[in-house]
């Protein structure tokens, strides 16, 4: 009997996407340990990330329960998305189906394949939109919040990031490349690397994204809101944060 309550990420810009949602709903309730508790209304949104020249995607969020492990759920769902025609070729590029796991009870969960929860969705509206429909008392369990909190902590929170700094004169310099992003108008990014500065800061912070140790100092410091794992790789940095901004804003 299908016992773990778990949220599904629906997204397509590419054919039908209407019907690629339908299908999907079947081919998940067609799964005798997988029940289709509730979905969503479809909405478009703007693509974040990835090619400028994509189309308008087709977002909704399912509420599953299942007997299914998380392992075993991600096989499912990937194997949904394959039979659907889903190709993986750019990051962040157009795509017939993506269905991501978003929360599966309070799990924690990081392997080579999968996260729980998924480390984007707490700053995502195209996520957290339509999750809210639906799923509005689910909570992410690194947060603490609810869905409809995390909604709310993006509505009311002033357009500050604080970027918790390995190295914090390199990323003073980065971030005044930052800044000059049409996306990065008229939002301030803190650099910081003193625990004084975060606590100071964090109160009134849209999003904290890290690009130093997790086991640091600063890192350890409870933050109940949308959090950013920047890459090591400095190139990729500029655009994780640009992303970033675009999913919180649009």
């Amino acid at each position: 009997m299908p016992n773990h309550h778990c949220l599904i990420a629906f997204g397509s810009n590419l054919g039908d996407e209407s019907s690629v949602f339908q299908q999907s709903l079947e081919q998940l309730g067609e799964d005798t340990e997988i029940e289709v508790v509730a979905h969503s209304e479809p909405v478009r949104t703007k693509p974040v990330g990835g090619p400028s020249d994509q189309p308008d995607y087709l977002n909704a969020a399912i509420r599953l329960r299942t007997s299914l492990s998380p392992d075993k759920l991600h096989q499912r769902t990937s194997k949904i998305e394959q039979q659907l025609g889903r190709q993986r070729r750019v990051r962040w590029g157009a795509r017939k189906v993506d269905l991501d796991i978003l929360l599966y009870d309070k799990v924690q969960l990081e392997t080579d394949r999968l996260v729980i929860p998924h480390p984007r969705m707490s700053f995502r509206r195209f996520v957290l939109e339509p999750a809210s429909e639906i799923a509005a008392d689910m909570v992410h369990p690194t947060s603490g919040l609810t869905i409809a909190e995390l909604v709310n902590y993006l509505d009311r929170t002033p357009n500050e990031i604080i970027w918790l700094a390995a190295d914090r004169r390199a990323c003073e310099k980065r971030r005044d490349d930052l800044c000059a992003q049409p996306s990065l108008n008229g939002w301030l990014i803190h650099v910081v690397d003193e625990i004084e500065d975060y606590q100071r800061l964090v109160a009134n912070a849209k999003l904290v994204a890290s690009s130093r140790d997790v086991s640091g100092d600063l890192a350890k410091v409870h933050f109940s809101g949308p959090t950013l794992r920047l890459p090591l790789d400095a190139d990729r940095i500029e655009a994780e944060m640009v992303a970033a901004v675009e999913a919180m804003t649009n």
